[in-house]
């Protein structure tokens, strides 16, 4: 997966974000999502990618791009 996948993702899962705002070092939080949020987003990457993230690294997802390195991760 590459960010602009990622990118698209977050847009479609949490309609609030500003597009714009989403970049590799934006923070969840300062897009205005939450742990819930995080969640969905993991959970639309894998349905679409079929694989399974390990649900403990959530804790250390705090940017887009944590995000889009465990997926990665998880990918290789």
């Amino acid at each position: 997966m590459d960010f602009k996948q990622l990118k698209d993702i977050i847009i479609d899962t949490c309609g609030s974000v500003d597009p714009d705002a989403v970049t590799e070092d934006a923070a969840f939080s300062d897009l205005g999502l939450d742990s819930l949020d995080l969640a969905q987003i993991i959970f639309a990457v894998e349905n679409e990618l079929q694989i399974d993230i390990d649900p403990d690294i959530l804790e250390e997802i705090t940017t887009v791009g944590d995000a889009l390195e465990a997926i990665q991760e998880t990918q290789r």
